[in-house]
């Protein structure tokens, strides 16, 4: 039993650690923007600013280039601005697709302890807005900058705005600038001082202003609307609009001014036709409103969700139009992504929860959302003003090795009622490639279940078994069952075999990789099993282990396949099944833990945020990172590569390790192969990729006219091969090419993403329509590179040869003699 020392842990560390966030971060954050045409939609998701089409939902561009979180983006005529948290603002050409300015509105001394929060341009961008906070407050700071922007002090106009968007907006013509405290509307008026209106017992939550009149709108935490007019005098005129039960969270209007669209937590549109009197109402939008945009021809209207999903809505007909989807996120549960994280073998892909009561497929490959699967199959309850109301949701699932049956496990406790609690298995369709419902078990145990896992070793040809266990402290074994009566034949899940131990809880369970034995954890004590009679086979345990055990991981590869990994929350042990003893035990607070499919490595998290890869069979780390994320990671899994990565560490070559952090942020564990600039890194991938163009076949038509009118390296066939892909410029890889600039763009923050581009233009475009006699110059440098490889390798093994016989004369052979004689 070895404990880690500092010392080792110090000199194991990989600096050379990187974490890549594949989300980039919430949409949601702050409110986007539509283009002129309507036909594209810009949001901010952590430090890049995506654009989406609203047709497809599909992502078309990303501007990158921030380094820190945008929280705000404007826009004056065909440009873009866009601020960060740091203060810093950028101007974006849609035609160019490139940064043609940066502007640091904040000093360089105040960065450290301000942050943005909202952000807003006016009076034709010869101003701008911000609400900056400082870390230790709750508070917010209005300040007003005018050009030139950077140069001079701002103007503060108020100390204590409410902290969030939505909280601060000036006049279409900018003559009044409004703001929300905690208990007030300010109003500054041009040239007549501020206004205060009193809120009372219903808090402002958002405001916005009429585009064509000095109108302004509210909404409060009981669902009212208010409508402000003649801002001037001190009691301005109001109407009052109220439907909303819930607070209202977010407010606009439309182009002419004329209608009001507002939303909250009912996950209703509601259109307030203002001169008419009059309301409609677009309902089951899925999950509450955060945010409404409209657009400048008034006929969109985007609605943001709290599930990281926009709805795009025709303002006209008021009928839905499609959705823009990124990864989902679940604010609903305090747990982020309690189910974890599951590999599909069929897509690549990895299966985590979605929205309240569905789970999602996530590409992390191509950074996408492949399809959601409603899993409860109910309507989501919204909130009640004074109550909080329990969704059914998601807290565990699984898939069999083949990723043709899916199990779920699904948990509702108002702490009022009795609970719900069902297993449900699904099967994947190969005709029509959907899930279908097979089997829905109601309550399977008595108390909530705190694992489930199939088989690994269930082939085509053998029947598929899930084992689940919970706090009843029992562990149930399900297998299909073939039905047959004189109506039909039909196949369903049922539970086959029962096992228990001294009526302790059943805390974790895992099944080993050729499905011999199930390993149990009842507490502390850790329970093997035989899987066919469920008979008992052994127990491992140590007085000083006595915490819950949390996680079992069968080891795997050469030295660790009779091993065990056991994780509580304060200690990692490897057993020896087949000495029935602790190999040893090192003390770590851990969150998390993970095993590699197509090897012997694991990663454990700790509540520090540090990261140890580790093999069963050692207690010395293989390598660790601290400080790899800044919040706590709460679920994470080993990810099979669809190609091998270069890597110096052998754990990084066939998996991505994936995490989920309490924030809900998607990252992957990589590590930098040099220590390269970021021009270097964009070079090398360039040659890198334009090698693997020229060794792969012609993807398209195209490449193989362009294949046709070049001629082959090789100096026995000069003649262009037709089709050949030695020179076809590929599409697909071209895509693959561009997406890893991308992720490496994200590591190294790069700044001039247009440079890459240019540098893969130039190199690839021209080699693949280089000329005939361009094409024997380079095969002749080739021959001649090749001919003075071949030289200086003689040369260097004649001198190695020489430097052989030289110590041949000076050996001692007194051994050799005396054995030989």
């Amino acid at each position: 039993m070895v404990v880690l020392q500092k010392t080792s842990m110090d000199r194991k560390e990989n600096q050379r650690l990187c974490t890549i966030q594949k989300d980039w971060g919430p949409l949601i954050n702050c409110k986007p923007v539509l283009t002129p045409d309507s036909k594209h939609l810009l949001a901010a998701s952590g430090c890049s600013i995506k654009v989406f089409s609203t047709a497809s939902g599909s992502l078309i561009q990303e501007f990158i280039g921030h380094r820190h979180k945008v929280i705000g983006i404007g826009q004056h005529g065909s440009l873009y601005i866009t601020c960060d948290a740091k203060g810093e603002m950028r101007t974006w050409s849609s035609e160019k697709q490139e940064c043609l300015e940066k502007i640091k509105l904040l000093e360089e001394s105040s960065q450290d302890t301000e942050r943005v929060v909202a952000f807003q341009i006016m009076k034709e961008f010869q101003q701008v807005l911000l609400l900056v906070r400082k870390s230790s407050k709750k508070k917010c700071r209005l300040m007003k900058f005018s050009r030139p922007f950077g140069k001079g002090s701002p103007m503060v106009l108020a100390q204590d705005v409410q902290l969030g968007q939505g909280k601060m907006g000036a006049s279409h013509t900018g003559d009044s600038i409004a703001y929300l405290t905690e208990d007030s509307l300010s109003i500054i008026a041009a040239g007549k001082g501020v206004f205060r209106h009193m809120a009372g017992r219903r808090p402002f939550t958002c405001l916005v202003w009429n585009p064509q009149q000095e109108m302004l709108a509210t909404g409060d935490i009981t669902g009212r609307i208010v409508l402000w007019y003649n801002l001037a005098n001190k009691v301005p005129a109001q109407t009052i609009l109220h439907w909303h039960t819930l607070p209202v969270e977010d407010l606009a209007f439309s182009v002419l001014g004329n209608e009001l669209f507002s939303g909250g937590g009912e996950c209703v549109l509601v259109k307030w036709l203002l001169p008419e009197d009059r309301r409609h109402y677009l309902p089951r939008l899925g999950m509450p409103i955060k945010t409404i945009t409209t657009d400048t021809s008034n006929s969109l209207v985007i609605t943001g969700h709290t599930d990281n999903a926009f709805t795009v809505i025709a303002s006209k007909t008021n009928k839905l139009q499609g959705y823009i989807q990124d990864l989902n996120i679940n604010l609903e549960s305090t747990e982020s992504f309690p189910a974890g994280i599951v590999f599909d073998p069929k897509t690549g892909a990895i299966v985590l929860n979605g929205r309240t009561g569905h789970i999602q497929l996530y590409d992390i490959h191509h950074n996408k959302q492949l399809y959601h699967l409603d899993i409860t199959q109910t309507n989501y309850i919204t909130r009640e003003r004074h109550q909080v109301i329990y969704n059914t949701q998601v807290i565990r699932m699984a898939m069999s090795p083949d990723g043709l049956w899916l199990a779920t496990i699904e948990y509702r406790d108002d702490f009022q009622t009795s609970i719900e609690q069902r297993v449900k298995f699904w099967h994947y369709s190969i005709v029509d490639q959907n899930w279908y419902l097979d089997t829905s078990v109601e309550m399977p145990h008595d108390k909530s279940i705190n694992g489930i896992v199939f088989n690994p070793s269930t082939g085509a040809k053998s029947s598929p078994e899930c084992v689940t266990c919970s706090d009843d402290g029992k562990f149930k074994i399900w297998e299909i069952i073939k039905d047959v009566n004189i109506y039909r034949k039909s196949d369903f899940w049922s539970c086959r075999r029962v096992g228990f131990y001294r009526h302790l809880p059943a805390t974790a369970v895992n099944m080993s990789h050729d499905g011999s034995l199930i390993a149990a954890g009842f507490a502390n004590i850790l329970t093997l099993w035989l899987p066919q009679s469920c008979h008992l086979k052994g127990t491992l345990s140590q007085p000083y282990l006595k915490e819950h055990i949390k996680q079992i991981e069968f080891g795997r590869g050469e030295g660790c396949g009779s091993l065990l990994v056991t994780r509580t929350d304060s200690w990692i042990c490897s057993w020896d099944l087949f000495t029935c003893t602790l190999s040893w035990r090192v003390g770590l607070q851990s969150t998390c833990m993970a095993a590699d499919p197509r090897s012997s490595h694991m990663a454990v998290f700790t509540k520090d945020c540090c990261v140890f890869i580790f093999e069963p069979k050692s207690s010395e780390p293989i390598c660790w990172k601290r400080n790899v994320n800044p919040a706590k990671v709460t679920c994470a899994a080993f990810i099979p590569r669809q190609t091998r990565h270069d890597s110096e560490e052998e754990w990084n070559v066939h998996s991505n390790l994936v995490f989920i952090d309490k924030d809900q942020t998607l990252r992957v564990l990589e590590e930098r192969s040099n220590e390269l600039s970021v021009d270097g890194k964009a070079m090398e991938i360039v040659k890198h990729f334009e090698q693997e163009t020229l060794m792969k076949p012609a993807a398209t038509p195209f490449a193989a006219l362009v294949a046709q009118t070049r001629t082959s390296h090789a100096g026995k066939e000069k003649s262009g091969q037709k089709g050949s892909a030695a020179f076809g410029v590929q599409v697909e890889n071209s895509m693959s090419f561009i997406q890893k600039m991308m992720n490496d763009a994200r590591v190294y923050r790069m700044e001039a993403f247009a440079s890459m581009t240019a540098s893969y233009c130039n190199l690839l475009i021209p080699a693949a329509v280089t000329s005939e006699e361009k094409q024997e110059q380079q095969m002749r440098e080739e021959q001649i590179r090749q001919s003075e490889m071949q030289r200086k390798k003689t040369k260097k093994l004649a001198k190695k040869k020489k430097k052989d016989l030289e110590r041949v004369p000076n050996a001692d052979f007194s051994e050799l003699l005396e054995m030989l004689s």
